[in-house]
């Protein structure tokens, strides 16, 4: 039966696994426990903390994390651990993407995280990152086969894999919300200026990163996982940044129209103006006009009227895989 297949015997339920996220704009945790198939783990606890690990940090290339967001993020994981030894913890899995793959001094900060917390988080690849989002959202959306395009927006980094024709790309290049905002909208409101400039680097990334698909409009099955998608659809549904759930995100389709629409909205305002909009939080405030301008041109390249939302990703991602005993 397919519960022995990812790895563990059903007299094995009940049993607590974490997952961390160590990315360049916020620090994520996910704590499940084992359970029947189909769903195999349960949610117990999620928490996020922006860290802003990709402060100062240039666009592409290395770079060096400021000591206040080493210290930043060495909070944020002993805060999740923790929560983690409140509970019989069996395994904590952390993967450190996005701006951790260019650091000089990324192996000092996860010395310093394993000193202080006995942690290992290993820094991944970004077509690994791809492949274990991809494994979070196909395991709670119960995708039967593959969708045409998905994408995971993040902070630094933007992953995408493509499929076609029975065979599968996957890019990752620097793309990401948090370092948009830093290198290019300097005012606050932006200069008009500014946004022109974000949006013809986002377009030229995109065009010279990613081989295009031929199908067009509804033909296309995208899938968007990531902090600026989950926002853009918690203010679709209108809902508060506490309502934002799997059950709420997993599946729900963003349109075009909406994503134009918030765009719209959100372009004059300042980020004090935008915190005062139901569902948007202090550290998705500065960076979700970037956000959508990005989600905005990924959906026209695909020529895609609307996406399908995840918000489970890497995280499930990585239980699954330790459920699996996959190799990474």
């Amino acid at each position: 039966m397919l519960f022995e297949k990812i790895g563990f015997a059903p007299s094995e339920e009940g049993k607590y696994i974490a997952s961390i996220d160590f990315g360049s704009h916020t620090a994520r945790f996910l704590l499940g426990q084992t359970c029947a198939p189909p769903e195999f783990f349960r949610h117990v606890v999620r928490k996020r903390v922006y860290t802003n690990l990709a402060e100062g940090f240039p666009r592409d290339g290395a770079g060096v994390i400021n000591e206040k967001a080493m210290e930043r993020a060495v909070h944020a994981i002993t805060h999740f651990t923790s929560i983690a030894h409140g509970y019989p913890i069996s395994y904590i899995a952390g993967a450190a993407t996005g701006i951790m793959r260019r650091a000089e001094n990324g192996l000092e900060l996860l010395e310093r995280i394993k000193e202080r917390t006995g942690v290992d988080i290993n820094v991944i690849k970004g077509e690994d990152e791809a492949a274990l989002t991809l494994m979070g959202i196909s395991h709670a959306l119960k995708l039967n086969g593959s969708p045409d395009a998905f994408f995971d927006l993040g902070g630094a980094t933007t992953e995408i894999i493509i499929y076609s024709r029975g065979h599968k790309k996957v890019y990752s290049f620097p793309l990401g919300a948090f370092v948009l905002t830093e290198q290019y909208l300097k005012h606050d409101p932006p200069l008009e200026e500014e946004i022109n400039k974000l949006k013809l680097y986002v377009d030229s990334i995109i065009l010279d990163n990613v081989s295009s698909l031929k199908k067009t409009g509804a033909d296309i099955l995208l899938i968007g996982s990531g902090g600026t998608v989950t926002s853009l659809m918690a203010l679709a549904l209108d809902i508060d940044e506490e309502e934002v759930s799997p059950d709420r995100i997993n599946g729900a389709i963003l349109e075009m129209d909406m994503v134009k629409s918030i765009y719209s909205m959100v372009r004059p305002m300042s980020i004090t103006e935008r915190l005062r909009i139901k569902g948007i939080d202090e550290g998705r405030a500065a960076v979700i006009l970037s956000g959508v301008i990005a989600v905005m041109s990924i959906m026209e390249f695909f020529n895609s009227d609307s996406l399908t939302v995840s918000y489970s990703d890497i995280l499930e991602g990585l239980i699954i895989s330790h459920l699996k005993g996959a190799k990474r």
